[in-house]
């Protein structure tokens, strides 16, 4: 069954690319998007973020932008940075 024989309307999902997790940089994504340490450092001071070693995990989508989510706080929506 395809969603259109059932008549869905079947929308594309945004891929998000994790690029930290539990507090561990994946370097491996960053370079896949041709993006260094230091510029999600310097994006992420830009809103007071803490160390990444205090982040619970960081992923970034082109359309949505970054997704934070902080030992101490709960899920947090940043603006589309590029």
């Amino acid at each position: 069954m395809t969603p259109e024989r059932l008549d869905l309307n079947a929308e594309e999902e945004e891929l998000t690319y994790l690029f930290v997790d539990k507090g561990r940089l994946n370097k491996r994504m960053l370079n896949r998007l041709g993006k260094s340490e230091e510029w999600l450092k310097n994006e992420l001071q830009k809103w007071d973020y803490p160390a990444l070693k205090d982040l619970v995990y960081v992923d970034w989508s082109p359309d949505q932008g970054f997704q934070v989510r902080t030992r101490q706080d709960g899920t947090i929506n940043l603006d589309r940075m590029n």
